[in-house]
């Protein structure tokens, strides 16, 4: 994917400002700066919720800066967000279900009849749903209303639902916020056995252990605006990265 001189303005704020930057094929690449420097708003540009003033975005040689977010869903893009959002009424089984079918086939009719073709469709859905339930680890969980996880395994579910779109890039905003160090270090295993799959991941997060252990490249924003793109041993001793957000030189996590 490439982004090119892409801007977004709310009234007078550029929230992102001439952006430019190009993630590689099977990259964990995370987005890292103070709170409103327009990381969510990158990502929700990415995924066709705003669209920007000026630049393009390519993915999979196709402009996605002017398509609609269930279009640039169909072409293998999916995102959680910062404030778990689930289905309240469902269980998570069918909370996983539900993102699946994005990439149902049977129309409205097949459906309401139950015929053949929509009944084959639906076991393959919850096939595919129980797959990624037991990728991100609560597969026993499946059964329960989605009410009765802990706010982890929240998180855990959100992730397998983006998963049960078939992405081959993934948006995570925030995934270890409000966990505990034994829960960031889970969803550090848990990105690199998604990336394991094929799967190209933008991270956004704050917790720098985290993005530090696991990016491959880190892109850093100040008021919408990129001043630093590089490997994490580049990052953390670039002095206006520092000045900007680290505070401190971040020293890379070791297991």
């Amino acid at each position: 994917m490439t982004a090119e001189d892409v801007q977004k303005s709310f009234g007078g704020l550029v929230a992102i400002n001439r952006l430019s930057f190009t993630l590689e094929e099977g990259q964990i690449k995370s987005i890292i700066g103070p709170n409103g420097a327009g990381k969510t708003t990158l990502l929700n540009l990415i995924m066709g919720v705003y669209s920007p003033e000026t630049g393009n975005i390519v993915f999979d040689n196709h402009r996605i800066e002017r398509l609609k977010p269930y279009q640039i869903a169909s072409l293998g893009i999916s995102r959680t967000f910062q404030t778990i959002a689930l289905f309240e009424n469902m269980s998570v089984i069918e909370n996983v279900m539900v993102g699946r079918h994005v990439r149902t086939r049977s129309e409205f009719f097949s459906n309401s009849f139950l015929l053949r073709r929509a009944r084959i469709e639906e076991a393959a859905i919850a096939r595919i749903a129980w797959e990624k339930l037991d990728l991100v680890g609560i597969k026993e969980r499946g059964l329960e209303a989605a009410t009765a996880l802990t706010f982890a395994e929240q998180r855990l579910l959100e992730i397998a639902r983006a998963l049960a779109t078939d992405p081959r890039l993934i948006l995570l905003d925030e995934p270890a916020a409000g966990l505990n160090m034994t829960e960031i270090k889970m969803i550090s295993h848990l990105v690199r056995r998604i990336r394991a799959q094929g799967v190209t991941v933008i991270l956004v997060e704050h917790q720098m252990d985290l993005v530090m252990d696991i990016s491959d490249e880190i892109l850093v924003l100040n008021y919408g605006t990129k001043i630093a793109e590089g490997k994490p041993d580049v990052i953390q001793n670039n002095q206006e990265v520092i000045t900007a957000y680290l505070g401190e030189k971040i020293e890379i996590a070791k297991d």
